[in-house]
């Protein structure tokens, strides 16, 4: 391992035990939304509660669609199911939801020279866990 940070494909987004095929890019998001209690005795400025409103993990993948990744988010986006779907960190550590991942956007893109790409979005449900490996 690198001083200075980690690679970028040493951060993988794994489904159903495997790496998500052909992605060239992964983010992944710890979401934690305020609540705001900000009132009239506030003197404008905004006031939130220590505790937020909302826990969870976004992640977004992209690259080049294949049968393997964007026909299987496809059947799975009209299946109307939660993926089985961890966040392996470079650190060796491993962030899982309970209940899954809810599949939100799945997009695809074609460019008369190139190749189809694609992008989804997933949402976790249920409480998060970060496991180390």
């Amino acid at each position: 391992m690198s001083e200075l940070g980690y690679i970028g494909r040493a951060l993988r987004v794994v489904k159903d035990g495997e790496v998500i095929a052909a992605v060239q890019n992964k983010t992944g998001t710890l979401v934690r939304t305020p609540i705001d209690v900000t009132n009239d005795d506030s003197d404008s400025f905004q006031r939130f509660l220590p505790v937020p409103g909302r826990r969870g993990v976004d992640i977004s993948v992209s690259g080049v669609a294949t049968v393997d990744n964007f026909q299987v988010f496809l059947s799975n986006w009209n299946g109307n199911v939660l993926q089985d779907v961890e966040l392996h960190n470079p650190d060796g550590s491993i962030i899982v939801a309970d209940d899954g991942f809810f599949l939100g956007n799945l997009e695809f893109t074609g460019a008369f020279d190139g190749a189809v790409t694609f992008s989804a979005t997933l949402q976790s449900s249920g409480p998060v866990q970060v496991v180390q490996s």
